[in-house]
């Protein structure tokens, strides 16, 4: 086309930014039941050297924090998939209102073959909230068979960002 000198201005505000902050869980700004405040990241990354046999592999991992409970797919030994060694890399996003965050409940993942549990993890509030930048990362033994679990636990406020314009 033609350019014809015109241009257009987009102005945004009230754009919200996830921080390593918990400013958000406790501003008036954020109150109400359905007022967001954060969230909070959960990812199954691989579970590793799960004591079954081959065959017998349906690994998957439960994550619960407090009254919410996520499952990952199960994963079997198959072509191409190491089921003694399952790669999950599922996220879950749990958006938190203040009533939630302010229950600080632990974090706990479980490690599944079937409806056999193969063991827990666990990650304490206290422990999220004290890492740096409020994220924990770990590759850890669940069980006592040599299982282990990896996974991240990312703990975000929200903060207003500055109004912003764009030319375009």
């Amino acid at each position: 086309g033609k350019a014809t000198g015109a241009h257009i201005i987009v102005q945004m505000s009230g754009i919200y930014s996830l921080v390593p902050d918990l400013l958000s869980f406790e501003s008036p700004e954020f109150e109400g039941p359905d007022a967001l405040c954060g969230l909070l990241t959960i990812l199954v990354a691989q579970a590793f050297n799960i004591p079954v046999a081959k065959e017998d592999a349906n690994v998957s991992v439960k994550v619960r924090w407090g009254k919410k409970e996520y499952l990952t797919a199960a994963v079997v030994d198959a072509a191409g998939i190491d089921g003694l060694n399952p790669s999950f890399d599922m996220p879950f996003l749990c958006p938190l209102t203040q009533k939630l965050a302010a229950t600080k409940e632990e974090i706990v993942l479980t490690v599944l073959n079937g409806a056999d549990v193969i063991g827990t993890a666990d990650v304490p509030y206290s422990t999220l909230v004290e890492s740096p930048g409020m994220m924990v990362t770990a590759k850890t033994s669940v069980g006592d068979k040599g299982a282990m679990l990896q996974f991240r636990v990312i703990l975000r406020g929200l903060l207003l960002s500055p109004d912003t314009a764009v030319e375009v």
